[in-house]
């Protein structure tokens, strides 16, 4: 019998050390070849803005361009170059706030929005800096969170935030948020906005946050996590979308683009109203403390055959509402709006570039910057 027990001691340790050696193999694979596209996170959670950007952590990515893109986070946690907070004497900054089209991980840093408008400033302004304080999936929520936050305490002169619609008017409400653990504005009882950060006591968030050092230690854990955190936001993607899309033969109209029609989806234009509020806040922050607010509108819908698409399913779809309705809320509210709907649409016009790929291609970070130097310089000079 104990001899019996020796054998099966035995066994479950050799089997034990060979899963080892396999899932070390798995991972020396997945570190050195980014199979499946794996790589170890770079991101940690935030009971302020859900999560963040891992300071001083190496990235890697692919997705979109025909080559990953690799870098570091700089010690304030951006996908930026490394910023003192204290502002150099005669130092001009601008601060821009936004989402994955700010982050712009789809081209190298120095060919993002940010990079090509700081070099652009710098040959009119030649200390100028431009900030960039874009993360993947962020809201107006999170980004009145990193303007108050992370960007003021840089001392910027101009903040930009860069209003995306197809995410940011989804995800600003509990009811559509894709996904919903993240923190909310909410009415509070005389009316007012009231920030509700619960997500941080929900068991998930803090499930996530005890297994974050796993994902930025594995490249395997970090896969598999990712792999799963996906399939759920398709699943809740769907359900959000189903009731708002509208689908007329092989085009669909989802609810931010309905708010470009006659007849808007309700919820989500419950939810651009909130956005505009928030927008008001953000400016109302900027000019309180001397800062010029600048509002960036990212394009719509530009291209002809997208446009007729659109229009297939509602004749009055109008591609230029956004720019129309928040350019006209810029100017009764006394800040500046670029809208890039136009600017793409007069550049495919005259050249018939195409910008994007999902978020925009090397050209569309440039031009999207040259809309932004422009504006900054104008409203720079004396």
């Amino acid at each position: 019998m104990p001899s019996r027990s020796r054998l099966i001691l035995a066994n479950l340790s050799f089997a034990a050390i060979a899963f080892i050696v396999c899932v070390g193999l798995v991972e020396g694979v997945l570190r050195t070849t980014h199979l499946f596209g794996a790589r170890r996170s770079w991101s940690q959670p935030d009971d302020w803005i859900r999560w963040r950007f891992t300071p001083d952590r190496e990235y890697w990515y692919y997705g979109e361009n025909d080559h990953p893109i690799t870098g570091r986070i700089n010690a304030h946690g951006w996908r930026d170059r490394e910023r003192a907070i204290e502002k150099p004497d005669g130092g001009f900054r601008v601060a821009v706030i936004g989402d994955s089209f700010v982050a712009a991980f789809e081209v190298e840093a120095e060919s993002t929005m940010c990079a090509i408008a700081e070099r652009g400033l710098r040959a009119v302004i030649p200390d100028a800096e431009v900030l960039n304080f874009g993360r993947v999936g962020m809201t107006l929520t999170e980004e009145i969170i990193v303007l108050d936050r992370d960007a003021l305490p840089f001392d910027p002169d101009v903040v930009a935030i860069v209003f995306a619609p197809i995410n940011d008017i989804r995800d600003i409400d509990r009811r559509s948020a894709v996904p919903a653990l993240r923190p909310f504005f909410v009415e509070g009882r005389e009316g007012e906005l009231v920030l509700d950060r619960s997500f941080k006591e929900n068991r998930s968030f803090r499930a996530r946050a005890a297994i974050n050092g796993m994902k930025q230690r594995s490249a395997l854990f970090s896969l598999v996590s990712e792999r799963y955190n996906a399939m759920r936001f398709a699943q809740r993607q769907r359900q959000v979308d189903a009731p708002t899309t509208i689908v007329a033969g092989a085009t669909t109209m989802s609810g931010h683009l309905t708010l470009c029609t006659v007849a808007p989806d309700t919820l989500y234009a419950q939810n651009y109203a909130l956005c505009k509020k928030l927008i008001r806040r953000a400016a109302s922050m900027c000019h309180d403390g001397g800062i010029r607010f600048v509002l960036v509108g990212i394009n719509n819908v530009y291209l002809d055959e997208k446009i007729a698409a659109l229009r297939s399913v509602d004749p009055t779809f109008d591609p230029a509402f956004f720019d129309s309705d928040l350019g006209a809320m810029a100017d009764s509210s006394g800040f500046d709006y670029i809208g890039l709907q136009g600017v793409f649409r007069e550049n495919y016009l005259a050249n018939g570039e195409r910008l994007h790929w999902a978020h925009w291609n090397y050209r569309g970070n440039r031009i999207a910057a040259e809309a932004l130097t422009s504006a900054i310089v104008a409203g720079s000079a004396p």
